[in-house]
């Protein structure tokens, strides 16, 4: 299961624990951040040593990362997270989408994942307010079903949609799951 995490500013991650994050989650990584209310989306990293040196330079922003592990599509640089929904308005997925229409549109394209098909065919079509309207987060929760949606847009604000059962406080940062944290010596 992939894991997102938020880096609030001024909080630094180890490379240890974003090396194990890595080590369990290898298809690809991505960072997102909110600067001068633009947001500043950078992914497709798949060798952990370029993930850490574009980390590494932005090391004293609040961030989001992704680290993938495909569950649907294809391995590349374009379905790493995260996803642009709208202008001003990212996103990255923890977990599974079984939706129907998601699956479907699967079936169809193969080299999708399924949080790309998801943005695609659901949250692009959305009002671009819909963070902010009860009714359609909580559609969005039942959607989900288990995983979770993580959200930033250009001024940083983050919205989680989903599964908190899994979650886990580590070195200052929010993490959607406890997966990464894995015994090392059974690596």
């Amino acid at each position: 299961m992939c894991v997102v995490i938020h880096k609030p500013a001024g909080i630094k991650i180890t490379s240890h624990t974003l090396e194990r994050c890595w080590n369990v989650n290898s298809d690809g990584a991505g960072i997102m951040y909110a600067q001068n209310d633009a947001l500043h989306i950078h992914k497709g990293m798949m060798e952990f040593d370029e993930f850490y040196k574009f980390y590494s330079e932005h090391i004293d922003k609040d961030m989001l990362i992704h680290f993938r592990l495909a569950s649907d599509g294809e391995i590349n640089k374009g379905m790493t997270h995260p996803f642009l929904v709208f202008p001003g308005l990212g996103v990255m997925h923890n977990g599974i989408l079984n939706l129907s229409s998601t699956r479907h549109y699967l079936s169809l394209h193969k080299k999708f994942s399924d949080t790309y098909a998801f943005v695609l065919n659901v949250l692009s079509k959305l009002p671009q307010d819909f963070l902010y309207n009860e009714g359609i987060v909580k559609l969005l929760m039942d959607a989900v079903d288990g995983s979770t949606l993580v959200f930033m847009d250009s001024t940083g604000k983050i919205n989680i949609i989903g599964n908190y059962a899994e979650t886990v406080i580590y070195e200052g940062c929010w993490f959607s799951n406890k997966y990464w944290m894995v015994d090392e010596d059974e690596n």
